[in-house]
This record gives structure tokens, sequence and C-alpha cells, in this order.
């Protein structure tokens, strides 16, 4: 899919790279830094147009695939106080993901809980769990495949 895409015609559907704001800034710093002599390939780059050729503002090209910022993450790792570093290569409408991290009035008011064990094996670690409403939908289950190294 991502080398000929999926239809016919003007049906044809090419792939997607999600990725989180770091990987999109880093990208787009690596571009700015190996195209500096040739503006015509930075600004297509970075401006989506050059020469007539035109892309959304806002997408990177990566091999012929758009390369967008995942805004959703971000807006998640705001809400939970945390950085995630995520790529993923998604068919356009091949799932939907939703989330709701407001306050549950759990645990005395907290949607978080927080449980240190100092006992042997644990030595001090720091546990946390909480409960949160999210949601996913698949639309064409024969393009969406996960892999993560952890």
């Amino acid at each position: 899919m991502a080398r000929r895409g999926v239809g016919q015609g003007a049906n044809r559907r090419y792939p997607v790279l999600l990725v989180t704001e770091n990987i999109y800034q880093a990208y787009k710093d690596y571009l700015i830094t190996t195209f500096p002599q040739n503006p015509n390939i930075l600004q297509y780059f970075l401006m989506g147009a050059s020469a007539g050729v035109s892309m959304v503002p806002g997408v990177l090209d990566f091999g012929g695939i758009p390369v967008v910022a995942w805004d959703a993450i971000t807006s998640f790792d705001e809400i939970v106080g945390t950085v995630s570093t995520k790529i993923a290569l998604v068919a356009p409408g091949a799932f939907g993901v939703a989330s709701d991290v407001r306050n549950l009035r759990q645990y005395q008011g907290m949607g978080l809980r927080m449980v240190q064990k100092l006992d042997p094996p644990d030595n001090g670690k720091i546990y946390m769990d909480t409960t949160l409403r999210w949601g996913a939908a698949l639309a064409d289950v024969d393009y969406v495949v996960y892999g993560r190294n952890s």
C-alpha cells in the first residue's frame, strides 16, 4: 500500500505517517540542515510548494509518504502530563480513537492513584493507575497492523 496505493483511479488511497510532535520537529530540523544549499527542495519540504508542486501546509514528505504531526497524541500527552514518541503508518480512514480523561471522582477526588511499595522486590517502586474512557473504531481491518519496540 505504501508503494502503490490501494484502489483504482480517483479512489486510490495511500498511507500517511502520523508522528508525535517531537519526531515531526526532529525530521523538520533534519531537512533544514540537510538541504540548506538547495532552497527549492527545502521550500518544498517545509512549505509544501515548489515549481508548481504543492502539498498541504504542515505536511512533510518522506519518500512520497506524507508526514503529519499527530496532534491527538500531543493533546493527550498535555492532559496526562507525559511525552510520547510514536510513529504510525496509517491508511486514511482505517481507524478512529476517542478519549475522555476528565476527573472521574475516584481515589478521594483524584483520577490517578499512586502507590509506593518499599518491600523487596519492589524496593521503592511507584505504581500508578487510573480509569479513563477510551474507544476505538476500525473502518478497514485489512490495513491495520501494530508493532512496538519497548
